[in-house]
């Protein structure tokens, strides 16, 4: 038997007679539409999809993160030379902020 991963279920007949009435009366939780007693499908408020969404990815960024801190090949050697840290100055700094904010700004080449 399969696990339903959702404490409310409807079946497919129910849901295809009217799918508004089963999202309203869900009342925005997770419902399992049966298909002969067997999951065919989840219905889910898109906040809810969005945040899972968000979580795989965060979820595969952390395992590659891991991966790579774990792993022990050798750094790369730069010679000796120091390396170049890119330059930031205080009208960039403004401009990512207002970006950041949906404000409009405008940022010249010499600016950087």
């Amino acid at each position: 038997m399969e696990t339903v991963h959702a404490n409310l279920s409807v079946s497919m007949s129910e849901f295809k007679k009217n799918p508004a009435a089963v999202l309203r009366e869900s009342r925005n939780r997770p419902v399992a539409v049966l298909n002969h007693n067997r999951p065919a499908f989840y219905m889910i408020e898109p906040q809810l999809f969005e945040a899972m969404m968000e979580e795989l990815a965060d979820s595969d960024l952390y395992r590659k993160a891991a991966a790579r801190l774990a792993d022990k090949s050798p750094s790369v050697e730069t010679g000796g030379l120091p390396m170049a840290l890119p330059r930031t100055n205080v009208k960039t700094l403004a401009a990512i902020k207002a970006t950041k904010a949906g404000k409009a700004t405008k940022v010249s080449l010499d600016d950087l």
